[in-house]
C-alpha cells in the first residue's frame, strides 16, 4: 500500500515538475528582447501589425523612458497606421524614382553619344538638363529611402519587433481606404453614434475631404502622365523625339505620380485621424519621438 502511494505521489510530482518547466520556457520566450527575435522581412497586414502593437504594449505597460507617456488604444492604433502607411507610400515613391532614374541614365548616355558623333542636333545644354534631372532623381531616392527607414524604425518600436531594412511589400501596396462619408452628421447617422468632440470631428472631416479631392485629381492626371511618358520615351528611342521633350515628360511624370501616392497617404492618414478623434484618443503623445 505504501509503495502504491509513493508511486502516485512521484507521478504527481513529476507532472507538476513538467508543468513548471513548460511554463518557464513559455515565459522566457515571451520575455525575449526584440534583438533576439528574427527581423520582420515581409510586411504583415495592417490588422496583424495592430495586433502586435497591442500585445507588445499589454506585456510592456510601463514606458522605458520616464519622459514617455502610456498610449491610449486609439492613439496606439493611429500611430501604427501612420507608420504602416508611411512604409507603403515611400516604397511606391522609391519604385517611381527607380524607374525614372533608368530613363534618365539611358537618355544621358544616348545624348552624349550623339553629341560626340555629331549625329542629330544635341546640344550641351540639353545634356546638362538631363544630368540635372538625373541628379534630382538620385536625391529623391536618398530622401525616400531614409524616410522609409524612419517609418520602419518607428513601426518596429510600436510593435516590439525589428523591421528588416529591405522589408518586402508583396501585394500590400498603398490603396485608398473605403470612406465615403463627407459630413460628420452622415457618419454619425450611419454609425448610430453621438460625438462629444464635434468641433474636432468637423476639423478632421475637412481634412478628409481636402485629401479626397487631391486623390481624385491626381488619379486622373496619373493616367494622362503615364501615357505622355510612354509616348515620349518611344519617340526618343526611335529618333523622332528630342531631349527637351523627354526631360519635361520625366519631370512631370515624377511630380504627378509621387504626388499621387502622397495624396493617398494623406487621405488614409486623415481618415485614421478622424477615427482616432471619434474614439477619443487624441491625447498628446511622446512615445515614438
Amino acid at each position: 500500500m505504501f509503495s502504491i502511494v509513493c508511486c502516485l505521489n512521484s507521478r504527481n510530482i513529476s507532472s507538476i515538475f513538467r508543468f513548471k518547466i513548460i511554463f518557464l520556457v513559455v515565459f522566457i520566450l515571451i520575455s525575449l528582447p526584440v534583438s533576439a527575435q528574427t527581423a520582420v522581412k515581409v510586411l504583415p497586414s495592417l490588422e496583424e501589425a495592430v495586433q502586435w502593437a497591442r500585445s507588445y504594449h499589454f506585456h510592456n505597460p510601463r514606458p522605458s523612458d520616464e519622459n514617455e507617456i502610456v498610449l491610449s488604444d486609439a492613439e496606439l492604433v493611429y500611430q501604427v497606421k501612420e507608420n504602416y502607411y508611411g512604409i507603403q507610400v515611400k516604397y511606391e515613391q522609391l519604385e517611381i524614382s527607380k524607374e525614372v532614374k533608368e530613363h534618365f541614365e539611358k537618355a544621358v548616355t544616348e545624348a552624349e553619344e550623339k553629341y560626340e558623333s555629331d549625329e542629330g542636333e544635341v546640344t550641351q545644354s540639353a545634356i546638362t538638363k538631363l544630368k540635372l534631372g538625373l541628379s534630382g532623381t538620385l536625391n529623391d531616392l536618398v530622401q525616400f529611402g531614409n524616410d522609409k527607414k524612419l517609418f520602419q524604425l518607428r513601426l518596429g518600436r510600436l510593435t516590439g519587433r525589428e523591421i528588416h531594412e529591405d522589408i518586402a511589400i508583396g501585394e500590400r501596396s498603398l490603396k485608398q481606404l473605403e470612406f465615403k462619408f463627407q459630413t460628420v452628421a452622415e457618419y454619425l447617422a450611419v454609425r448610430k453614434s453621438s460625438a462629444r468632440n464635434l468641433f474636432e470631428l468637423k476639423e478632421a472631416m475637412i481634412e478628409i475631404n481636402r485629401a479626397r479631392a487631391k486623390v481624385q485629381l491626381s488619379s486622373d492626371n496619373r493616367k494622362i502622365t503615364r501615357a505622355l511618358l510612354v509616348t515620349e520615351v518611344a519617340n526618343y528611342d526611335f529618333g523622332i523625339g528630342d531631349e527637351a521633350d523627354l526631360f519635361e515628360a520625366l519631370i512631370i511624370y515624377t511630380r504627378i505620380l509621387v504626388g499621387h501616392f502622397e495624396a493617398l497617404y494623406e487621405f488614409n492618414l486623415s481618415v485614421s485621424a478622424f477615427e482616432r478623434t471619434h474614439a477619443g484618443g487624441t491625447q498628446p503623445c511622446l512615445a515614438t519621438k
